[in-house]
């Protein structure tokens, strides 16, 4: 690969001011919501202190209330990381102490996440061989869609969820890069994006940091495989390709101190009670190493445990479908990437949900989900006009992995749509990115044909 996309850079357009205005909008955003819309417009939605009712983030705000009381009367000896295992609430209670017990103290954290988000998510179109103003352009239907509101505006795992994955996935770009002259000066840079944005998913969901380093293992062999080829090839030297492939290797490494859990703690957001215990066959895969099939059986237990944990949702999908073996898994993997990809369906949006909000969501998902389509139907464009760039495809590989795990494992729509966010957003950016470089294109050969 060449460095030409890096003079395509628009200067008009430095990093600080996309941040700066993601910010802004993010965080006056918020404001509107909370202490506005909510208590003055939409007040049956209110469940009070700016917060909409029936999500996870009432009992957040009230757990780091309390955690925060405790901190101002016996000091912060009496801070925990993760009180009752929810490392979201030990963030808010330690915020609720410094500031005040009350949502609007998260709004400048929260608006600090999702600009970090957006510039990485730019930077990631930009590495695919884009001009930054077209990335700019192509992510902004991340930093617009209404549904991010939801952990935008309120209090939820997304935002934290999102920036570390994007960052993480910055590291495997920034080193995979080919740079003749400065690739290694690359390197504390993309060490340093990987183990932020490890850290930034362990605080709030650990298993995705399992998850995050089985698709940095994908990404891993991808970056080798290329590598190699290219010394094969005699494009690049045995030594310098062996060199590259060991750094890439090496942005495992935040990841190894942090897996404290496993695929069978990554559940989608808990029920109120506990889903009843059930007896669950699993037929181990003669063809397959232990470690896959064990893997595979997790995910099957995953799935279960999320069909009986909601097992009235109105929004769930496939809930009678459970795996006993792995074959039974790598079956549905074209219906879970039709449900990850193309869900919730036409058929699902006129529905209406269990409160006034609820529907209104809907709505909205319905709106969001036609720019979707048009933008995955762009996408083979985006890969056809730039398939020689590795950036494409290590992004692409990394948000297929994550999205495939969260589309077998849950079964509720509701959920997968907001967990599935930022990797979804990510094909959407490049689907996007073909047709406004095309719009572009098309634009300057009129220009100079007209002249």
């Amino acid at each position: 690969m060449n460095e030409s996309a890096d003079s395509r850079a628009v200067t008009s357009l430095p990093l600080g001011w996309i941040w700066a205005v993601a910010f802004c909008y993010t965080g006056l955003l918020a404001v509107m919501v909370q202490l506005v819309l909510l208590p003055h417009v939409f007040p049956a939605w209110h469940a009070g202190h700016g917060l909409l009712a029936g999500g996870d983030w009432v009992k957040f705000h009230y757990d780091a209330a309390a955690l925060a009381g405790k901190i101002r009367q016996a000091g912060w000896g009496a801070w925990e990381i993760r009180p009752g295992n929810h490392g979201l609430v030990g963030v808010i209670g330690a915020v609720y102490a410094l500031v005040a017990p009350e949502p609007w103290a998260m709004i400048p954290l929260n608006a600090a996440l999702n600009a970090t988000a957006t510039v990485a998510l730019v930077l990631i179109v930009q590495a695919c061989a884009f001009s930054r103003r077209t990335a700019v352009w192509s992510c902004a239907p991340f930093l617009l869609y209404p549904s991010a509101m939801l952990w935008n505006t309120q209090m939820h795992n997304d935002g934290f969820f999102i920036a570390g994955a994007f960052l993480f996935l910055c590291a495997w770009i920034i080193v995979g890069r080919e740079a003749p002259h400065t690739g290694w000066l690359r390197l504390p840079a993309g060490w340093g994006c990987a183990l932020l944005g490890a850290l930034l998913v362990w605080i709030v969901r650990p298993y995705g940091v399992k998850m995050m380093q089985g698709a940095g293992l994908l990404m891993a062999l991808l970056v080798t495989g290329r590598f190699l080829w290219r010394a094969r090839k005699r494009e690049a030297g045995w030594r310098r390709a062996g060199g590259r492939v060991l750094v890439a290797w090496s942005l495992l490494l935040p990841t190894v101190p942090l897996v404290r859990h496993t695929l069978e703690k990554a559940v989608s957001p808990a029920a109120s009670e506990p889903p009843p215990p059930s007896p669950y066959e699993w037929t181990p895969a003669r063809w397959l190493p232990n470690a896959i099939d064990s893997h595979l059986m997790a995910m099957a237990l995953l799935r279960d445990g999320s069909a009986r944990g909601y097992p009235n949702a109105a929004s769930n999908i496939d809930s009678d479908i459970a795996f006993h073996r792995a074959a039974d898994v790598l079956a549905y993997a074209p219906r879970a990437a039709q449900i990850g990809f193309l869900a919730p369906f036409p058929v699902m949006w006129a529905k209406p949900g269990r409160t006034g909000a609820q529907t209104a969501m809907r709505r909205v998902a319905a709106i969001e989900m036609l720019g979707v389509y048009l933008a995955l139907a762009l996408l083979p464009a985006a890969f056809w006009r730039r398939q020689k760039r590795e950036a494409v495809w290590l992004a692409a590989l990394f948000s297929l992995a994550m999205l495939m795990l969260y589309a077998v494992v849950i079964v509720n729509v509701g959920s997968l749509y907001r967990v599935r966010y930022g990797f979804l957003m990510t094909f959407v950016a490049l689907g996007i990115s073909a047709l406004v470089d095309g719009i572009r294109a098309f634009r300057r050969k009129h220009s100079a044909g007209g002249v």
